[in-house]
């Protein structure tokens, strides 16, 4: 096989008689040497970059194992989760009452309340007490009951007057007794009590009602509930032995905003 071909040899000759003649002034100038020593000495540069590299891919691994432990040492409502939704109360019916829509009204029958929306709150429904006390309940339907969070976005208007319910089911873990228990939930820091001077019960089928604080997210003055149920039930009753088995009804009362409500089933990410 020829480097050249045929009329090629002018060409060729003269790549020749070129590198013939700047070779040796390259090699006396040091241009070559120069050249080369550029390359050895960029050598080390280039190991210390593959070194921090990999010290860097261990830190990352050191860091991800770190935030995997902290995220399981939270309580379980702070861990990252996406939500199966079972049911969805709204209040697209407004003006319309509650009370026509599913919501009856347990006691203080005299109360009077007038039902608007909060334009702070998209889709939500906000009910002013007009005279003595109101509070209005919900019955979830049977595929609620599944539930282990409730999530919405409220404001207390009236104060500690204002409260938010879920009545659930405990049981022991071996689940040879259930009773129902109402929750009632504030935004604080993680504590619970039982309610200072809350309702009588029968105790063979009701446990004392408990009030729980949460954390929430703070947005001007409304506040964003994710509530885990389980949770709940461990800080209310948790160190008499009681477990969450489900959820029965939603109650407000008093004068406050609640957007729509969302029962749904927690799959952790």
């Amino acid at each position: 096989m020829t480097l050249f071909r045929k009329g090629d040899w002018r060409s060729g000759g003269l790549l020749f008689l070129v590198a013939a003649v700047l070779l040796p002034i390259a090699k006396q100038s040091g241009w070559v040497h120069s050249l080369f020593g550029k390359a050895v000495n960029l050598l080390p540069a280039r190991k210390a970059l593959r070194a921090a590299r990999e010290e860097n891919k261990d830190l990352q691994g050191q860091l991800s194992a770190m935030k995997a432990q902290i995220e399981q040492s939270l309580p379980a409502s702070s861990q990252s989760k996406q939500v199966e939704a079972l049911h969805l109360i709204t209040f697209d019916y407004l003006p319309a009452s509650p009370l026509e829509h599913g919501w009856t009204q347990p006691y203080y029958k005299d109360g009077v309340a007038v039902f608007k929306t909060d334009l702070d709150i998209p889709g939500s429904l906000r009910m002013e007490i007009m005279h003595s006390v109101v509070a209005i309940n919900y019955e979830l339907p049977d595929i609620a009951r599944l539930a282990n969070t409730v999530q919405f976005t409220t404001k207390y208007a009236g104060g500690t007057q204002a409260m938010i319910f879920t009545k659930v089911e405990v049981g022991t873990r071996d689940g040879s007794m259930h009773r129902r228990l109402w929750i009632k939930y504030y935004y604080g820091e993680r504590r619970a009590t039982k309610t200072p001077d809350g309702p009588e019960v029968n105790p063979k089928k009701l446990l004392p009602e408990s009030t729980v604080w949460l954390p929430a997210k703070l947005s001007a003055d409304t506040l964003q509930f994710d509530i885990n149920l389980p949770d709940a039930v461990a800080l209310a009753v948790g160190e008499q032995g009681w477990v969450y088995k489900s959820v029965w009804d939603f109650r407000i009362r008093g004068t406050l905003s609640i957007s729509p409500v969302t029962f749904g089933k927690y799959k952790q990410v």
